[in-house]
């Protein structure tokens, strides 16, 4: 049974040749009389169809009643474990209420709606929400949350320098840590509970630990360290003589003894930054440094080095048949440097190959010196190359006064073959042969023009033709004729 009034004050609304209806969410719909005598007063809500009265006498209003309207209601979040020292932030989510009572349940209360509390000591709690809303059908309501807490893990650490200037000795000063992770802000990480560890690098790295106690309570703590310098292994070397007797230096700085494996089953511990070591063979072979040997910061560096002494070659190519050109490459084994001198005067530093021309035929030599290491290791290599002549057409006529014949003498200074060309005006003589000598040919009675034509080597690419064109006559010689008379 439910009853009220909705109506105003100056009309009298009322329900005769009224409807009441309800739904199945048990909704009331009710239409009555309302602004009777043409007044307004009927309470409306503000989206209402119309909130006046618009009829000179009485209108017809329609009131929707909902029963199962929110009653007060206490509800709030909270995690199930925490820590000791942890602010715990309560989430309130009650409805209706318009006062708040909290008891923490460690003798500790508060008023309001937003809360947060952090406990003193472990163990396990029960948090109650009391809500007050004297407007509400039960006027109170309440609600309860456990929560469990447990001792603070406490994530703190130290740390202090070992012998090494990058290397450092890191001790969890914690109580109740389980399990640890160690960032060391250069890539490295340790689960050790105090571990130690060696920087490779200059600058500030940002240290992390954090610690687990087993528990729901993980603690996190960053602290920052500076590493200024760094012992890097790093050394030169020089040969004396070329006998393998090599002077090493180290270089890495910052270290007070170092190991030296010279690579024959020879090793040396020294605080020395030099030292010398003989080897009694050749070939390659590995040398080792290795710094602070005995330490968290060992570290070390290896070099490849040829014990060989140098061995001077070259090889010569002639470019081209018919020129004085030739190439020559340095072949040398275990060479770092070269010098080339042609014919005791031309002279070329640090090249693998250079190109000469020779001006003229004839025999040159040609020095390649190689070095190694420095100047006292070196090797000579001098060879011999011969140019010869190339093919020359050239050649004289010679005639001895009144002689009946003329020399024709060719200049072959190489001794190549010879082709000659004879051609007579008068057509007396067309002739070609090969006569490496000089030749002679009879003078004719009459002057003939000769075209005369001569290659050397003709049958090769360097060829060389030489011709002449010559005028010949026979000497004066007596000649009478005579007649007999048959008579006498």
């Amino acid at each position: 049974m439910y009853a009220t009034y909705y109506g105003g004050l100056l009309s009298q609304e009322h329900v005769d040749g009224g409807t009441s209806r309800f739904d199945k969410n048990a909704l009331i719909y009710q239409s009555i009389c309302a602004g009777c005598g043409g007044n307004s007063d009927l309470p409306t809500t503000t989206n209402a169809h119309s909130r006046t009265n618009n009829s000179p006498n009485c209108n017809n209003a329609l009131i929707k009643i909902d029963l199962n309207v929110p009653d007060l209601y206490s509800e709030f979040k909270i995690p199930k474990t925490s820590c000791v020292s942890d602010t715990l932030q309560l989430s309130n989510q009650s409805t209706l209420a318009k006062s708040y009572f909290w008891d923490f349940g460690d003798g500790d209360t508060a008023q309001g709606k937003a809360q947060a509390h952090s406990y003193d000591d472990t163990g396990t709690y029960t948090v109650r929400l009391i809500t007050f809303n004297p407007e509400s059908c039960d006027i109170y309501d309440t609600s309860y949350r456990d929560v469990t807490i447990y001792e603070d893990v406490g994530a703190d650490f130290s740390y202090d320098s070992l012998s090494c200037i990058n290397s450092f000795q890191f001790n969890y000063e914690g109580k109740y840590g389980k399990s640890f992770i160690w960032k060391f802000g250069d890539a490295a990480i340790s689960r050790k509970e105090s571990p130690i560890h060696s920087f490779k690098d200059t600058g500030v790295h940002d240290v992390t630990l954090i610690v687990d106690s087993g528990t729901a309570c993980v603690d996190t703590v960053v602290k920052q360290i500076s590493i200024n310098n760094l012992p890097r292994p790093a050394f030169s070397y020089n040969t004396d003589t070329c006998a393998s007797n090599i002077t090493f230096y180290n270089e890495a700085g910052f270290t007070q003894q170092v190991d030296w494996k010279f690579g024959d089953g020879t090793n040396l511990r020294t605080s020395n930054d030099t030292v010398m070591h003989q080897y009694d063979s050749s070939g390659t072979i590995q040398v080792t440094l290795i710094t602070n040997p005995e330490k968290p910061c060992r570290d070390s560096i290896s070099k490849m080095i040829n014990l060989t002494t140098p061995d001077a070659r070259f090889s010569k190519e002639r470019l081209g048949s018919c020129q004085f050109k030739v190439r020559f490459a340095d072949t040398s084994k275990f060479a770092q440097q070269n010098s080339w001198t042609i014919n005791g005067v031309d002279t070329f530093q640090n090249q693998d190959s250079v190109v000469f021309n020779f001006k003229n035929p004839g025999t040159y030599n040609v020095e390649l010196v190689v070095k190694r290491f420095n100047p006292v290791c070196f090797d000579t290599l001098i060879q011999q190359i011969t140019l010869d002549t190339l093919p020359r057409a050239a050649f004289q006529i010679n005639r001895q006064t009144c002689s009946p014949q003329a020399d024709i003498k060719a200049d072959n200074q190489g001794g190549y073959p010879l082709n000659w060309n004879v051609q007579a005006s008068d057509k007396s003589m067309d002739s070609s042969f090969f006569k490496q000598e000089d030749f002679k040919f009879l003078i004719p009675k009459n002057r003939i023009q000769y075209d005369i034509t001569l290659r050397s080597d003709p049958l090769s690419p360097c060829a060389d033709t030489a011709s002449k064109k010559v005028f010949l006559d026979s000497s004066a010689y007596a000649r009478f004729d005579y007649e007999i008379d048959s008579c006498e």
